[in-house]
């Protein structure tokens, strides 16, 4: 759905990612500014991606982006590395933070 959300708007999607393993073989891949970060993911959560992705690319900004309101989630995705975090329902702030990203 945030796909869908992002056709139209100057935001170039490079990828799409299922689970977090996925997230991270794409990074490695496609060298994104942006990585749009859900917590509750299957194979490996969004939590341990963000980790990985921030140790191994740390100029890539993860932004968290979830349903999951429980505190502790998002205090560990923070921890983990991510920027920001934004539930399902903020999207234009969501977007805003996205362009609002410069490239290095």
């Amino acid at each position: 759905m945030l796909h869908l959300n992002l056709q139209g708007t100057d935001v170039e999607v490079v990828g799409q990612a299922e689970n977090g393993q996925e997230a991270v073989d794409l990074v490695e891949q496609q060298h994104p500014d942006v990585v749009i970060m859900d917590v509750m993911m299957p194979v490996m959560d969004g939590i341990e991606a963000t980790r990985i992705i921030k140790e191994r690319w740390p100029n890539v900004t993860v932004l968290g982006y979830s349903a999951a309101a429980h505190a502790d989630s998002v205090d560990d995705l923070l921890q983990a590395g991510a920027s920001a975090n934004f539930f399902k329902g903020d999207y234009q702030q969501l977007l805003a933070s996205v362009k609002a990203t410069k490239p290095l």
